[in-house]
């Protein structure tokens, strides 16, 4: 997830404040951060658990304008 980052800094879709979120996520204890959305205007943070969570919102909450929490479900299954 992190390399997809290098690809988006060499073709400029990387912002200065997509930066600053990324370092400070990291900083925070971010297993990963990607640059994604319509006008490069977000970053989604992956934490290891629910405290490291609960420290990167609270870090970053102060430095952006919207912070989503998104949680992980099972994903799509195949039943017959």
């Amino acid at each position: 997830i992190n390399a997809d980052n290098d690809f988006h800094r060499i073709y400029n879709f990387v912002t200065p404040q997509n930066e600053m979120i990324i370092e400070s996520a990291n900083n925070l204890g971010a297993l990963a951060c990607n640059v994604c959305g319509a006008g490069r205007g977000a970053v989604a943070i992956f934490a290891p658990d629910e405290h490291t969570e609960s420290t990167i919102f609270e870090g970053l909450s102060s430095q952006v304008e919207h912070i989503f929490k998104v949680k992980i479900d099972v994903g799509a299954r195949y039943e017959e």
